[in-house]
């Protein structure tokens, strides 16, 4: 799962715009000049088709923390409410809030499309041994994993 959201931070990094929180991140610590050295040869040496630039790294997002979520729940008076549609409801949202221009971004189908197929694969991926269900609010370290794996798509947020 570690590699799923590698891949979709090297995408955000070097292909997508600048203006992204990831991208801002980097140029503090290694700046400009690297930076776009770094992505000019990358995309010039590296050519990647559209879909896998814009519509990959989130479909790898609602695939790794659907697993994550699997046996995750809240408590809400008194029913467990399970968060294994969370992700995919997210990215659906988040294409939704682009269309209507409440979020920078450009609405897509294929982001929906491919965050669903991602999300279907997802449970291909579940283990199949006994689990067990945690609340989320639990323990911190629920909490801290959990808030940790969404404060992710921060990061993927364009900035004005």
């Amino acid at each position: 799962m570690l590699i799923a959201l590698l891949v979709s931070a090297f995408i955000y990094l070097f292909y997508r715009t600048s203006q992204t929180v990831i991208n801002q991140l980097f140029t503090i610590f290694f700046g400009d000049d690297f930076y776009l050295m770094i992505k000019s040869e990358l995309q010039s040496n590296l050519k990647l088709p559209s879909q896998i630039i814009y519509s990959l790294p989130g479909a790898l997002w609602v695939w790794v923390i659907s697993i994550a979520s699997r046996d995750v729940f809240i408590l809400f008076k008194g029913k467990k409410i399970s968060l294994v549609f969370l992700p995919l409801v997210v990215a659906i949202s988040f294409e939704f809030f682009q269309h209507i221009h409440w979020i920078n971004g450009h609405f897509d189908w294929w982001d929906i499309i491919y965050a669903s197929i991602f999300w279907v694969l997802s449970f291909w991926s579940f283990n199949k041994q006994k689990r067990s269900f945690h609340d989320v609010n639990s323990t911190v370290h629920y909490k801290l994993i959990f808030l940790g794996s969404y404060l992710l798509v921060f990061f993927a947020h364009v900035m004005g």
